[in-house]
Order: structure tokens, then sequence, then C-alpha cells
């Protein structure tokens, strides 16, 4: 019990984070320590360092991806969609899937998503940068952003190392400390993305689908389809029907959810009032933190059928996923912190057709 309290502080610690990182980010954008892996496609700038030896970032497996994406798209995919929005869920479905992840596979599936975090905090840095309200050398502002990365990561490795977790990542019994942390987190996030489409920068229309909530639990985003690995789509209906533990959830959802939502709504009422972000900051901001409410709902919504019908499988899963999230948003604010400079990833889908590019 003192190991789900704790985890959960945690995670309920890395959301407060995350929103004070925000309301100080104006940007920044990063170096690699190589020169970029260039594919077939895809041009991978280097990644530092990656939190841990299980995790593998291999450039040779997202530019295959990358070569199939050009395919099935007739060569219109650019590398904002497939980096930050396709390869992130890809691997969450892998990560939901119905039945275990192969071993092998997993370490370079969570890769997928720290090459998709890491770039995509540099590539809003660098929109920002770009413009000149970039904080590069503000000290306080990249501390803070690390310390937002390192609780993420901190929760991942809670997950991934922890004996008492690994042995009870298939117990349903498990999964009530998580589902109030993933409740909190996702109340949050909901609270200010609703705040952000409803006060966009002037001029700027908000992104269409970027976010639609159709119960307290249940927000999908156009950008993040996962539609194909939601197995707990009912999870809204049966909160509402209130029978047996799903009656125990609801109420404490009920207490728990908007006073999130209510939180997030509060704090950044004081940032978008009268504030200065830019669209080039504005519309990755909503793709990003409507795809990770996304990915937090159908985490909640798995533990939440995991705790209320004592399916294994879906604690599984909601072990997975927030073990996935958390992996992500952290590598997401490392690299928003990371210094200034150096190319950012790059996807030309016509050298696929180029003289010399042999396609297999």
């Amino acid at each position: 019990m003192t190991g789900d309290r704790e985890r959960t502080n945690r995670v309920v610690g890395a959301a407060v984070a995350v929103l004070s990182a925000l309301a100080l980010v104006t940007g920044c954008s990063a170096p690699p320590v190589d020169p970029p892996v260039v594919g077939r496609v895809l041009s991978l700038p280097d990644i530092p360092s990656t939190p841990r030896s299980d995790v593998v970032v291999d450039a040779t497996r997202l530019d295959d991806l990358a070569c199939e994406r050009c395919r099935t798209a007739d060569g219109s995919v650019g590398v904002e969609e497939f980096l930050y929005g396709d390869v992130a869920v890809g691997a969450v479905r892998s990560l939901a899937g119905a039945t275990p992840l192969d071993p092998a596979l997993r370490p370079v599936v969570l890769g997928d998503l720290v090459a998709s975090g890491y770039h995509g905090g540099r590539w809003l840095a660098a929109g920002l940068d770009s413009i000149g309200v970039g904080p590069a050398d503000d000290p306080a502002t990249r501390q803070v952003l690390l310390a937002v990365g390192d609780r993420f990561l901190g929760v991942f490795a809670d997950l991934a190392r922890d004996a008492g977790a690994a042995a009870n990542r298939a117990d349903p019994e498990s999964t009530a400390a998580l589902t109030l942390s993933l409740a909190a987190v996702a109340g949050y996030n909901r609270g200010y993305v609703e705040l952000a489409l409803e006060r966009p920068p002037p001029g700027v229309a908000p992104p269409f689908g970027a976010l639609t909530c159709g119960d307290p639990v249940t927000c999908t985003s156009a950008r993040f389809p996962l539609d194909d690995v939601d197995r707990w789509g009912d999870v809204g209906a049966q909160l509402a029907a209130g029978e047996g533990r799903w009656g125990n959830a609801a109420g404490l959802l009920g207490q728990l959810l908007p006073a999130a939502e209510q939180g997030g709504r509060d704090v950044w009422i004081r940032l978008l009032d009268g504030s200065n972000l830019p669209a080039s900051g504005y519309l990755p901001l909503i793709d990003t933190s409507a795809g990770f409410l996304a990915i937090t709902g159908l985490a909640l919504r798995a533990a939440l059928h995991a705790w209320a019908t004592g399916d294994a499988a879906s604690a599984r899963a909601a072990y997975d996923l927030t073990a996935g999230l958390a992996l992500w948003a952290g590598s997401y604010f490392v690299g928003l912190a990371a210094p200034p400079g150096g190319p950012l990833p790059t996807l030309d889908c016509g050298r696929l057709t180029a003289p010399g590019v042999v396609v297999p």
C-alpha cells in the first residue's frame, strides 16, 4: 500500500509540475550530440541519452516505419505528423494490445516513444525560439523543465523496475491507486486543454477534431486515433449505471475529476488571459496536449475496467500504458529543456523514388 501511495504521489506531482513548467515555457531547441542518422527517408538527430538500458531508440526501425507511412500516404506525410503523431500512436497500440508485447520488441517500442517525445519537445521549442521568445539562456526555466521530465521518467522507472509493481502488473486489485493517479492527471489536462481551445491566440483557429470528449473518462483526438485498441469503450456507460464496483469508482471520480479539471482551468486562465503565446507554439501545444489526454484516458479506462471487473489483461495494459505515457512525457520535457541549436528531424518521402535509393 505504501508503494502504491508513493507511486500515486509521483504521478500527481508530475501533473502539477507540468503546469508549472508550461507556465514558464516559451521555447528552446536542442543540438544533437552526433550527426543525424540519415535513412532512406528519415533523418533523425541523435538523442543524447536514453533513460534506461532496456529502452532502445532504433533509427533504422523508425526509418522503416517512415518508408511504409510514405507509401500508404502517397508521399504526402510530414515529419511532424509521422514522428510526433504516428509513432506515438503505433507504440501505444502495441502496449494496449490484447496480448502481451513480445519482450524482444518491448525496448524498441519504448524507444519509439522516447524519439517521439524528445523530438516533439524540440520541435515545439524550436518554433517558439525562432520568433525570439525562447528562454534558452534562462537557467531557472531549464531546471523546471528538467525537473518535470525527471518526475515523469521516475514514474516510468518505478513501474519498470519496482519488484512489487512488476509482480502486480496482472493483478487487478493493484490498479486502484493507479486509477486515482491517472484520473488526477486526465482531469487536470482536460481542464487546461478545453480552456486553451476556447481561447486561441488572435487570428488562430483551433484545429478541427483536436479534442472530443464523450463522457468524463473518454476524450479522443483526431491526431491520435486509438479506437482500434480501445477495448474499454463502455467504461463511461458502466460508471453511469453504477453497479457494483462501478458505483464506488463513479463516486470517487465524481469528486476527483471536476476538482482536477477546475484546477487546470484556474491556472491556465491566468496564463491565457493577455497571453502572447504565438500560433507557432499554440498549435503544437494543442496537438501534444490533446494526444497526451487521449492516451491518459485510454490508460485510465483500462485501469478502471481492471479494478471493477477483475480482468488481468486490462490490468497489464493499464500498467504498460502508464509506463509508456510517463516515458513519452518525460522525454518530451527533456527535449524542451535541451540547449538551443542543431537540426530537427526531417522526412523526405521523395527519396523513395530518387536515383540511387534502393527500396526493398
